[in-house]
């Protein structure tokens, strides 16, 4: 059963200014929360959200019609004559003026997760943010806890993990759920703050510092400031006792504190090894193997590492180290993401889901490692690669560096998909299929590299939708 909210609770929030309407709400009555009026369901109070390309608030009587009793709406003069109309005809309903109602929303769930935190003892809330991988790491890290503890883990769904799904996901845990897995993504400086501020979590992982987003924050020392505000943030929710995460190879996240239970991986104190489906991690004396048929690519298997790592930690034991080394072998990517496919006796490598330049480079070695083990050689095996979006004035440089990469490491037959192409190719400097768009690369050259080919390696930014090459493949 979900926490519900009631009427003090709503009244009481910061960001309230004034209630129009109804005050006289009965306090013993207790509400649920929604933001889409297509999912209003009778019950449920409605936060009015405006975004660049809607305002909730339209949809007022709307919601009103279906049983709306409480709703929220940005506190400006021509809502406020709006509201004093609908006042008139629907005179049992409360309406709350809100100096934002989007920062109602954030302090809303900030309090629902401090209640759910206080009903019980233990319950912990695990933050998840970095450049390239958080998704994987989430549902790796949910995979892994839900064995432990069957029903008491939720973890962001879909990709809400901004300001508004942060908060959504805050206020999805029930009584039932204990520990709470929460996505952060950003594209601005300051988003994670905003966001670790409403989550307030007890431990974290950054998966990586790396290129994503870089168009928005101009350098990669800017990015290991946004990305590291989780760090800070885990470490003063916890007095500097919080789990935390990192891979001491990246040279961004190596410079981070070495707190008390501050895991550092891939160092000194806890070498891996990684060997095509497995890795070898030492840590306290002993030799954990990790095996995994199902990943491709080192950058996947540091995933596997960090959350088994996080995983015994939280919840140390033989019995439960055993039955994560088992959660580990059994894992396997959601689709769209680092995906191993057959497909009408094809086998694709497909990462449709988003694109960077160092996911790009990590992916294309995995799969080339892929190759070797099963000794594919490189004519036999064509790459598709997609633009990188949301590189900003870095883009022509970094789509050239990744086609030096492709040809720096032997790959001899590849297609670039999408308004970069050009660069791409400039930095591969030898023959491949360029196309504009993905419509006519299947138009005029899928056709045949399908007839040639049997193994594809396929990875793009989302906007492509690269995956619908599949579609295309009987």
């Amino acid at each position: 059963m979900k926490l519900q909210i009631n009427w003090e609770l709503l009244k009481q929030n910061a960001f309230v200014k004034k209630v129009f309407g109804n005050s006289n709400v009965d306090k013993s009555r207790e509400f649920f929360v929604c933001t889409d009026s297509r999912l209003y369901k009778p019950n449920d109070i409605f936060i009015t959200i405006k975004g660049e390309n809607f305002d909730g608030f339209s949809y007022a009587e709307d919601v009103i019609k279906m049983g709306c009793e409480i709703m929220t709406f940005e506190d400006t003069p021509e809502n406020v004559s709006l509201v004093m109309e609908l006042v008139k005809k629907y005179p049992k309903i409360s309406f709350l003026a809100c100096s934002s109602s989007l920062e109602f929303y954030q302090e809303l769930a900030r309090e629902y997760g401090q209640i759910w935190k206080k009903n019980k003892k233990g319950r912990i809330v695990i933050g998840i943010t970095g450049s390239n991988g958080k998704t994987t790491q989430k549902e790796m890290l949910f995979h892994y806890l839900n064995l432990l503890h069957p029903g008491k883990v939720y973890a962001t769904e879909k990709n809400y993990n901004n300001h508004v799904g942060v908060p959504r996901t805050m206020l999805q845990l029930t009584e039932k759920i204990d520990y709470a897995i929460i996505e952060m993504g950003t594209n601005h400086i300051g988003e994670i703050k905003i966001l670790c501020d409403i989550a307030m979590p007890d431990a974290g992982i950054i998966t990586n510092i790396g290129e994503a987003h870089i168009g928005y924050f101009k350098s990669k020392e800017n990015i290991f400031t946004e990305k590291g505000r989780l760090f800070h943030s885990v470490m003063e929710n916890t007095n500097n006792n919080g789990f935390f995460i990192l891979d001491f190879e990246n040279s961004y996240l190596k410079k981070l504190p070495p707190h008390k239970n501050v895991i550092f991986f891939n160092s000194k104190n806890i070498p891996c090894v990684y060997e095509n489906t497995q890795v070898t991690i030492t840590y306290q004396k002993s030799t954990t193997v990790l095996h995994n048929d199902g990943l491709i690519g080192k950058h996947n298997f540091s995933n596997l590492v960090s959350t088994f790592l996080l995983s015994t930690s939280l919840f140390p034991g033989e019995e439960n180290k055993q039955k994560l080394i088992e959660a580990a072998a059994s894992f396997r990517p959601f689709k769209n993401r680092s995906s191993l496919i057959e497909d009408n006796g094809r086998t694709i490598f497909l990462d449709a889901y988003n694109a960077s330049p160092t996911a790009m480079m990590a992916s294309i070695e995995g799969f080339m490692a892929y190759c070797k083990k099963n000794k594919i050689s490189n004519d036999n095996a064509f790459y598709i690669l997609g633009d990188m979006n949301e590189l900003g004035d870095f883009a022509e440089d970094l789509h050239e560096k990744t086609g030096k990469f492709l040809k720096d490491h032997g790959v001899t037959k590849v297609a670039f998909i999408g308004k970069y192409n050009q660069f791409y190719a400039q930095g591969y400097q030898q023959p491949a299929v360029r196309s504009a768009t993905l419509e006519e690369f299947l138009s005029k050259h899928w056709k045949e590299l399908k007839k040639e080919y049997i193994y594809f390696f396929i990875k793009g930014s989302r906007s492509l939708k690269l995956e619908t090459i599949l579609d295309a493949t009987s």
